[in-house]
């Protein structure tokens, strides 16, 4: 799904997520780095302009931009049923409208409930944190 948010935030080009730093052999030879890639279009640029402008538009009219001081967000809540009667699980996902803050994120709090009102706010927290340090990095 992050990666989805991520395509919609890049005009329809993904970036194919890496979980390693690098790669280093015993004898300490860098075999490689971690560094993302872009992936095929998934996506046409406008498609993705008419979904970002959509969940911009969440943000403001549905889950309310003063929830997300100082981020230009877009973003989509949901929820996931997941049977035996049990809570559905709160989903929010998006990105950040923002070329120095490359964030692309999904929060899914099990047996959460509601999106906007459970995940959105781990959201904005996980958020709110990256940016800080993003900006503490550049100092």
């Amino acid at each position: 799904m992050m990666v989805y948010m991520g395509a919609i935030a890049r005009e329809g080009v993904p970036v194919i997520p890496t979980l390693l730093s690098k790669v280093v052999t015993p004898g300490g030879i860098l075999q490689g780095t971690g560094l993302s890639e872009d992936g095929s279009r998934i996506l046409s640029a406008n498609t993705a302009e008419k979904l970002s402008e959509l969940m911009h538009n969440d943000v403001v009219q549905t889950y309310g931009k003063g929830n997300f001081p100082g981020l230009d967000l877009c973003a989509k809540s949901g929820t996931a049923e997941v049977g035996g009667g049990n809570t559905p699980n709160a989903w929010f996902a998006g990105f950040l409208r923002n070329e120095e803050y490359p964030l692309a994120f999904v929060v899914v709090v099990e047996n959460g409930g509601s999106g906007s009102k459970v995940a959105g706010p781990v959201a904005n927290t996980a958020l709110q944190a990256a940016v800080k340090s993003m900006d503490k990095n550049e100092k």
